[in-house]
């Protein structure tokens, strides 16, 4: 046989939703009778209900089969409207040989081939040479099988694509795709444009497509509008009218979500449905929205204007849109635009265009902040975000640091094999005890730690100087590739001694995976790179990647053994440590840590950090702690009693004090009185009570020299009781000389003002 043709049947209509409803879900159903149940069982299938004569079964689909499917099912969505019927759609190729195809999408415009792989693990290393090949020895073949089945049409667009679930690309096997025209979705792609379906529906196939064929003509477009013409700060702008339709054709959005951090242009936030949907409903109401759609046209050859009449600096005149997917970047304007596409009027209405002729990113990114610093309040994390892209570049070192470490921030968490991948809030991406970190705490601590380098002037001019993760050419494409590959290593250090406790994040009993961990992990690495820059005397810029991982894990194996060794009290007590303070408090115990391993590791300040603790001090501190605490319970008790009498336990006590009180009481079986199980906080609810302040406890809780309100006057209930966590729990720690000194201070003061009432 000499023709490449089609073997297996395609699908359409009716037939092809019935088949999207099967793909469409993650696993199969069936109904059988009692007696083929064994039968079934034998093959994975599990019972979902029993029926009288039946059974309704399930059968869990593989990792394969759910990437294969959920492709399947995208393109239905997106409205091609014949696809493959099942698992075994197969071309007879022209020289007899017969190629198995995952999935074959088609409508009148585009023919889609998809080739699905995946790896039963996250991170997964897998080498898709073969896969591409296979590609490139079936393409001309498969487009020879489309004109047999449909006749020739020269219009039509041939995409060639691979699809990966859990697989970490090579960037040769990137470039090999490339050079061989074939589209590469890995997850983050999968997972943005399926939620962009949901939001978008079939208008994301413009989306899509302008992914796949991105600067291509579209066959079929000719878009002529009336338009003005002029300038806006030096740069072409044209105002004209269109349908929404049209627009859409040509138009594309990108998000921050969207294909990870390595897409320059991902400065938009994700399309909100319940707003697409009211703005829909707005318009088939016959609403009308007065103000431009702001978009940028991108076109290679010179944009055809055929220009009528002028009036000054205005022209009149007729504008050639460019017939090329993505060829209209949304700087402004995305929910209206797309919001036309939920409704009944996008092919009968028109919208007001604004639009500027090829500007650069930057322009587009500081067009977009512009625009919406006077609307909607973009979010810090988004402007950090942009931060990434807008100074990508920049002469002022200042702006390159800190334009560098946010993309470095970014793509840690959008690439796979990065123990932060998905665990990093980036953009709008909602918040979960799993994705915890924040680009702008982890941001701030690069920057701060200067590893990548710093700003730092000589003489008149602020020069970029690298840090040890950067390159000594200061160039930021080498510096984010170097520092992204070390971070990856040393973080996979701590993952993979302790996979349960990374994988909580800041759920209960998690602390490693959480923002304040990263920061002092982040510091433990400075204070490390110190130490082998100045006693080690080892240039840190000039070591490998891998080199330098080793120099640093002489000193860090000790950390990760002590943490892989604490129990869940012990965590609690690090994850309490909270903020600035407590970053830098923690890191210290850490430092002290392999400090008392090998003690060649001084970091700067270790030493003297060490040397204010006071260990006679803090067993003294603790016993004054006691004897405050007894005589704050002997203060209360008589002073509630003498005023309140027999009611004093109702009217004395706040009601949630009270209720917790009797809480533990019922805990424990009633083993002791109510008022026994009052904590040291609790005084100061009691005694900033309106009915107990000024009457009882002004003048006993007001230290000698205390000024302010009545919540200044108790601020030392707050600090004794964060002192007593301390001295109760001996995982936590000594305490400082200047915390002694203030227990101390303390007791002497409030021994003063309760005499009568102080038990010794």
């Amino acid at each position: 046989m000499s023709s490449s043709h089609f073997i297996d049947p395609l699908v359409t209509g009716e037939s092809l939703q019935k088949e999207l409803s099967i793909r469409n879900k993650p696993h199969y159903e069936a109904s059988i009778s009692h007696k083929r149940l064994p039968t079934y069982e034998d093959m994975g299938w599990y019972i979902l209900r029993k029926n009288k004569t039946t059974f309704r079964i399930r059968l869990d689909k593989n990792l394969y089969e759910l990437l294969e499917d959920e492709l399947w099912s995208l393109y239905a969505k997106l409205g091609f409207t014949e696809l493959n019927k099942d698992r075994e759609f197969k071309i007879q190729c022209s020289d007899s040989t017969i190629r198995k195809i995952d999935i074959f999408a088609r409508d009148e415009e585009t023919v889609l081939f998809t080739e699905c792989t995946s790896a039963e693990s996250p991170g997964t290393k897998k080498s898709l040479t073969d896969l591409i090949d296979k590609i490139k020895s079936y393409r001309e073949d498969a487009i020879k099988a489309v004109y047999h089945q449909y006749g020739r049409n020269d219009k039509l667009k041939f995409g060639f694509i691979i699809a990966t679930k859990n697989i970490v690309w090579s960037d040769p096997d990137l470039k090999r795709a490339e050079e061989a025209q074939i589209m590469v979705l890995k997850d983050e792609e999968v997972n943005y444009f399926s939620s962009l379906q949901k939001n978008l529906k079939s208008a994301a196939r413009y989306q899509f497509l302008a992914n796949i064929f991105a600067g291509k003509t579209i066959p079929g477009l000719d878009i002529k509008v009336p338009a003005t013409k002029g300038k806006m700060g030096g740069e072409d702008f044209y105002t004209f009218l269109i349908s929404p339709d049209n627009l859409l054709k040509i138009a594309y959005v990108s998000h921050i979500n969207s294909k990870g951090a390595e897409s320059i242009n991902t400065y938009q936030r994700m399309l909100n449905p319940r707003r697409l949907n009211n703005i829909a409903s707005y318009i088939n109401d016959g609403g009308k929205f007065p103000t431009n759609i702001v978009v940028n046209l991108h076109y290679k050859r010179n944009l055809s204007y055929d220009k009528k009449d002028e009036i000054g600096d205005l022209s009149f005149g007729e504008l050639t849109l460019p017939a090329q997917y993505a060829s209209a970047w949304v700087i402004d304007g995305q929910h209206r635009l797309y919001g036309y596409a939920h409704s009944d009027r996008s092919k009968d209405s028109v919208v007001p265009v604004l639009a500027f002729a090829n500007l650069d990113a930057t322009s587009q990114k500081n067009l977009f902040v512009d625009i919406n610093n006077k609307q909607v309040k973009v979010k810090q994390n988004i402007l950090l975000d942009l931060y990434a892209e807008l100074h990508w570049g920049s002469d002022n070192p200042h702006e390159a640091i800190t334009s560098l470490c946010s993309r470095l921030t970014k793509t840690l968490g959008t690439k796979m094999g990065s123990p932060f991948y998905n665990r990093i809030i980036i953009g709008e991406k909602s918040k979960s005890n799993y994705i915890c970190l924040t680009i702008t705490t982890i941001t701030n601590s690069l920057i701060n730690e200067q590893l990548l380098g710093s700003a730092t002037k000589i003489g008149d001019d602020s020069v970029l100087l690298p840090g040890a993760l950067g390159s000594s050419d200061k160039n930021l494409e080498k510096s984010l590739k170097r520092a992204l590959t070390f971070l990856t290593m040393y973080f996979s250090i701590f993952k993979d001694a302790m996979p349960e406790q990374w994988e909580l994040g800041d759920a209960k009993g998690g602390y490693i995976c959480t923002n304040n961990a990263i920061v002092a992990l982040l510091k433990i690495l400075k204070s490390t790179f110190d130490v082998l820059e100045k006693r080690d005397h080892i240039d840190l810029i000039s070591q490998s990647e891998e080199d330098l991982l080793s120099e640093v894990n002489r000193y860090v194996e000790h950390l990760v053994n002590w943490l892989s060794s604490l129990d869940d009290e012990k965590f609690k007590s690090l994850r309490s440590k909270q903020g600035v303070k407590g970053q830098t408090a923690v890191a210290r115990e850490m430092q002290q840590v392999i400090y008392n391993k090998d003690n060649n590791f001084q970091p700067k300040g270790l030493v003297e950090w060490m040397e204010s603790f006071d260990k006679e001090g803090s067993i003294q501190a603790k016993e004054l702690i006691d004897e405050i605490q007894l005589s704050m319970l002997e203060l209360t008790l008589n002073k509630l009693k003498e005023k309140h009498k027999d009611e004093w336990w109702y009217e004395g006590i706040p009601s949630g004090v009270r209720k917790k009180c009797v809480e533990r009481r019922e805990d424990e079986k009633g083993k002791l009185d109510e008022y026994q199980y009052l904590d040291l906080i609790d005084y100061k609810t009691i005694a900033s009570s309106s009915s107990n302040w000024s009457s009882i406890f002004q003048s006993y809780f007001t230290l000698q020299g205390q000024t302010g309100d009545k919540n200044s006057k108790l601020s030392w209930i707050v600090r004794l009781n964060e002192i007593r966590k301390t001295v109760s729990h001996p995982e936590r720690g000594l305490l400082s000389k200047e915390e002694v000194d203030f227990v101390q201070d303390l007791y002497n003061k409030l021994k003063s003002n309760f005499g009568e009432y102080w038990k010794s």
